[in-house]
C-alpha cells in the first residue's frame, strides 16, 4: 500500500518561446497551475506523508519568489530581459515551455524536499485544457 498526496498552486507569468514560428513567439502570459504529488508506503508519527503546510511553505515560497508574476524566458533570448527592463525574470535552459517548465520543478523539488519524502508526479497546466504530466 501506497499514499499519494497532492496539492495545488496557482500562479501568473509571462513567456514567450525564443525561435518559435507562432503566436507563442510574443511575450503573453498565462494563470498557470501546479500540482505537485508526494508518495509514501509509510505515514509519519502525526498520520500524514507529509504535512501539507510544509509542502506549502517550500513550493509556494519558491514559485512566489521565483515565478509568481516573473518573465520566464529562454537564455538564447537576449532582448528578453535587455536592462532589467522585463521586472521580474527567471532564466531558463531553453525555450519556457510547460515542459521543460515541469522539468525545472522537478529539479527545483529534488533540493527543496531532498530525501524528506519522494516526489511523485507533477502537472503543470499552461491553459485549463492544455498541461503536462512529469511522473517521476
Amino acid at each position: 500500500m501506497s499514499f499519494t498526496i497532492t496539492r495545488r498552486f496557482e500562479f501568473d507569468a509571462a513567456h514567450r518561446l525564443f525561435g518559435y514560428d507562432g503566436p507563442c513567439k510574443f511575450i503573453h502570459g498565462h494563470r498557470y497551475i501546479l500540482d505537485v504529488s508526494f508518495t509514501s508506503e509509510v505515514l509519519d508519527d502525526s498520520g500524514m506523508v507529509l504535512d501539507f503546510s510544509v509542502i506549502g511553505r517550500r513550493v509556494g515560497g519558491w514559485i512566489k519568489e521565483n515565478w509568481d508574476h516573473a518573465f520566464i524566458y529562454n537564455g538564447d533570448d537576449l532582448d528578453a530581459c535587455e536592462l532589467g527592463r522585463c521586472g521580474k525574470g527567471y532564466l531558463m535552459v531553453g525555450n519556457p515551455t510547460v515542459e521543460n517548465m515541469a522539468m525545472e520543478l522537478v529539479s527545483v523539488f529534488a533540493v527543496l524536499f531532498g530525501d524528506v519524502v519522494k516526489l511523485s508526479s507533477i502537472r503543470l497546466y499552461e491553459t485549463p485544457d492544455c498541461w503536462v504530466d512529469v511522473i517521476v
